[in-house]
């Protein structure tokens, strides 16, 4: 039997044994702790580094290409485009899951060039560096316009107004791209033009007021935006004009040339238009089409099949009572029979003999000429009626000191179109003697005498010319 000293000695180990284990438990629960904290603390320095080098990096590529462009500005819109791309790119790079230190030291500028071609960002960036750096947004044309109308003015103040008026858009795109562009188009009636006022004159100090006198208002001013003036802080015009038909012409062959070369000349894309207030030679900027549920105020009813006219449409007074205004005009028989002349007698033309149409858009072998003659005679009359001038150039025609074959566009027009060398003569001094003023529409020149409307209707035509009279007395063709 063990005696009991033996056995409280025993316990004593026993407890000693469990108050070193225990102690030496803490100690490595402690120890293990401090090496988590201390991994922690390491890989967040760690992460830190990357995320400077990151964007040292970033900044350095961005500083290379600012070089490049400076040294290459033909290149400057489409790597500006690039910083963008490559700053995403490198905001994604500094996530320490994603690449580690060695993959982002090894980025240079072919990576980051080829990196950044497919940049999201870099379209809208070009675009605003390239308003940015041009002080705006540089456009170009898509087409011009070829009108019956050489001057400014004379032009009616909107196209549907002159419905009979024609004209053709010349697409200067690519011809491919151009036969794309007007696909279906000519499935619509209608179509909006944009397009530049090209013949603008500016004033002395270089500015557009922001009033105006408006013909209609007899010398009361408005705020230019309140009115349709061509005289605009941006020369930019949109018309309403009627698609007749879309023409593709084939590509015609330079007879200078040897049998089985190229054709000099590709294929062309032509809009034929009609009611239109054009200016030949206006730069078309774009062409959308017309569909009266988006473009007009007449909602479709939701109930119905017929359009309810919006009652919450409003138009100030001297708009809707111009609107409603008409010149009187007269065209004389001896003025009838002068352009049933010019319709029925083709100009001779140097080129092969061949007999050449007198008017552009007039007659032809789609159009009889009593149709022609119908036709034009429509659209002299609305032309005439519709004419809004200034004050001064008002006076100037009731004076019949307006002579339009005066213009340079007309002289250069008429040596243009006439045949041989010399041109057909214009009855200038015979206009004078008849106190006429002269109008030119397509190839005519109109001699009309225009009289102050002895009692106007409305208050503000006074001195505007709108309701005056006007006599067609004779016509004759400028080439």
């Amino acid at each position: 039997m063990s005696s009991p000293a033996s056995g409280n000695a025993a316990a004593t180990t026993t407890t000693t044994s469990s108050a070193t284990f225990l102690s030496g438990l803490s100690v490595a629960i402690s120890l293990t702790s401090l090496w988590f904290s201390y991994r922690t603390w390491r890989q967040r320095c760690n992460w830190e580094e990357r995320q400077k080098l990151s964007w040292s990096v970033a900044s350095t590529a961005q500083t290379n290409i600012n070089n490049n462009n400076n040294n290459n500005n033909n290149n400057n819109n489409t790597k500006n485009g690039k910083q963008h791309g490559i700053q995403e790119e490198t905001e994604r790079d500094i996530d320490p899951s994603t690449k580690s230190i060695r993959e982002i030291t090894k980025i240079d500028n072919k990576t980051i060039e080829s990196t950044t071609k497919t940049a999201p960002s870099r379209i809208r960036a070009t675009l605003e560096d390239q308003m940015a750096k041009n002080n705006g947004l540089h456009v170009k044309p898509i087409g011009v316009v070829r009108s019956i109308y050489r001057l400014c003015v004379g032009t009616p103040r909107q196209g549907l107004l002159a419905p009979h008026a024609r004209g053709k858009i010349e697409l200067i795109l690519p011809v491919d791209a151009a036969m794309d562009a007007v696909k279906e188009l000519e499935t619509f009636s209608h179509v909006w033009v944009l397009f530049i006022f090209h013949l603008n004159t500016l004033s002395k100090n270089q500015k557009v007021p922001p009033k105006i006198a408006p013909p209609a208002l007899g010398g009361i001013k408005v705020g230019l935006l309140a009115t349709r003036s061509p005289h605009r802080f941006n020369p930019i015009g949109i018309t309403l004009v009627q698609l007749d038909r879309v023409e593709i012409k084939p590509k015609q062959i330079n007879k200078s040339q040897k049998s089985g070369s190229s054709s000099s000349s590709n294929s062309r894309v032509v809009l034929h238009i009609s009611g239109l207030d054009l200016v030949d030679g206006t730069p078309v900027l774009d062409i959308k089409p017309y569909v009266p549920t988006y473009d007009s105020v007449d909602q479709l009813d939701s109930n119905s099949s017929s359009c309810n006219k919006n009652s919450n449409i409003r138009l100030p007074p001297w708009v809707s009572e111009g609107l409603a205004t008409r010149r009187s005009v007269t065209i004389s028989e001896a003025a009838r029979k002068d352009l049933e002349t010019i319709l029925t007698s083709p100009s001779s033309s140097n080129n092969n003999k061949k007999q050449s149409l007198p008017l552009e858009f007039y007659g032809g072998e789609d159009e009889p000429t009593e149709d022609a003659l119908e036709n034009m005679l429509a659209c002299i009359e609305e032309v005439l009626a519709m004419d809004v001038r200034s004050s001064f150039q008002t006076n100037k025609a009731r004076r019949g000191n307006y002579q339009a074959e005066r213009a340079n566009r007309i002289q250069q027009t008429t040596l243009q179109n006439a045949t041989g060398t010399t041109t057909t003569s214009i009855k200038s001094t015979t206009a004078q003697e008849l106190n006429d003023c002269t109008q030119q529409l397509d190839n005519l020149l109109l001699h009309c005498t225009v009289f102050e409307a002895p009692q106007v209707q409305r208050s503000t035509s006074e001195g505007s010319g709108a309701e005056d009279q006007v006599f067609v007395t004779s016509i004759e063709l400028l080439c």
